[in-house]
């Protein structure tokens, strides 16, 4: 990646710190990956099975292969970005998934699938996930978590928490939002909306704003220009940092128990929005019932955001895991009887507190644990660890129903591998200071 000219940057001709611009738009690139994520196939999941005339363990097993499919990308994804930059590679993503989406709603006319050859419907459903996840989870996700891990590192604890804050909400909402949107329009016309009218002119704005670093354009980590700092230890925050690679950081015990944490709760969370329609309907809950808890979810993954990448800075994160985890068994403990108000609230507590310490989790442990030089190979290999954990997931959760009448036995192992990751990860201290320096 080549240096700006900082004349003609348009960084440095900004008033403030650049990276107070890059923050909206890395928020924005999350939340236009919703509808390939887990959260915003949910939602689609019953018209699609309806429309290919499959069922939901067919879905449930393309969701998976097509996301082990995927993860074996990310590694590969992480070191394009370090090399090439988010502000080339999140366009493609964008513009990838928008012609996607438009193609799914098309092609049921053209898959005609019986009980005798269900093939083609097979294998469209599942081009569709693997690109969606790609896209989403592959590009645009891991892009908007590496840039705002470049872009701050005294400031990185208000800027995850704002960060949070609003893609939380975001995400929490969203079921609750597509699904009044099937409601209204049905599921075509309102995926042909986000496509055309969202997707499209966001790869525009995302290529006019978006840059890969400070130090890229010219400027100093955390301030307006490497001219213009406020204290000598400002100036020469970026060129005393210590990184770890990729290889270090694999080495070190700390690295896998906090994969280990992240990784299962993203697991948790795919298979419960993957599911979450099914639960609701075991307990005889009608659809606007299970999904208009999700705007408590959102509240109280709010108060997780903000309190949460506010303390980032001010104690160890293996706390903020632990925490998580304890949040993520509180909730799972509200789905044995989902069907009572008083669990329902209990699930949206834990499950909102969860997810929000989850987020923060995302953006601050790995810059914070391991610098920012080798941040997307780093991030690349953990969300290969993640994507393969959350493939797995929905599929065992298809199982449980299917085997044992419920979803009672997998919960139970849910918040016994809770439990044991959350002790191991308060036993764990931070890693030694490898000799390299970034940037």
């Amino acid at each position: 990646m080549k240096k700006e000219k900082n004349y003609y940057s348009l960084p440095a001709r900004v008033p403030f710190y650049y990276g107070w611009i890059v923050l909206p738009v890395c928020i924005l690139t999350l939340l236009l990956s919703i509808p390939g994520q887990p959260d915003g196939i949910g939602v689609f999941k019953d018209s699609l099975i309806s429309e290919y005339n499959i069922s939901d363990i067919q879905f449930s097993t393309l969701f998976g292969i097509s996301t082990v499919l995927v993860a074996f990308i990310f590694p590969f994804s992480g070191k394009l970005i370090d090399r090439v930059g988010v502000r080339k590679l999140v366009p493609f993503a964008v513009l990838l998934m928008s012609v996607m989406i438009i193609s799914i709603t098309v092609l049921p006319s053209l898959v005609h699938s019986d009980s005798a050859s269900r093939f083609p419907a097979l294998a469209t459903l599942g081009i569709y996930v693997f690109v969606l996840r790609f896209c989403a989870q592959g590009c645009m996700g891991i892009s908007s978590r590496i840039t705002l891990g470049k872009w701050f590192s005294r400031r990185r604890g208000l800027a995850t928490a704002v960060f949070t804050l609003v893609t939380n909400f975001g995400f929490n909402m969203s079921p609750f939002l597509l699904n009044r949107l099937v409601d209204w329009a049905g599921w075509i016309k309102a995926y042909r909306f986000v496509s055309i009218y969202i997707l499209l002119p966001f790869s525009v704005f995302v290529y006019i704003f978006v840059r890969n670093t400070p130090e890229q354009c010219g400027l100093s980590l955390d301030e307006v220009s490497a001219d213009n700092c406020d204290s000598e230890d400002a100036c020469e925050s970026s060129s005393n940092e210590k990184c770890y690679t990729a290889k270090q950081a694999l080495r070190t015990f700390v690295f896998w128990v906090f994969l280990l944490g992240v990784g299962f709760q993203a697991m948790y969370m795919t298979s419960i929005m993957i599911h979450i329609s099914s639960i609701g309907s075991n307990s005889q809950l009608t659809r606007n019932q299970t999904y208009d808890g999700f705007i408590l979810i959102s509240i109280f993954a709010m108060i997780a955001n903000v309190s949460g990448g506010w303390l980032s800075d001010k104690f160890k994160i293996k706390y903020h895991l632990a925490f998580m985890l304890f949040a993520q068994i509180i909730a799972t403990a509200g789905l044995f009887f989902f069907d009572r108000a008083t669990f329902r609230m209990i699930f949206f507590i834990g499950y909102g507190l969860s997810v929000g310490l989850f987020s923060v989790l995302q953006v601050v442990a790995w810059p914070k644990l391991f610098g920012r030089k080798y941040l997307g190979e780093i991030i690349g290999f953990s969300m290969f660890f993640i994507v393969l954990l959350t493939s797995i997931g929905p599929f065992l959760f298809s199982l449980s129903p299917h085997y044992t009448g419920g979803y009672n036995c997998i919960l139970v192992i849910c918040m016994c591998v809770s439990l044991l990751i959350g002790v191991i990860c308060l036993q764990t201290k931070d890693p030694a200071e490898p000799i390299e320096k970034c940037f």
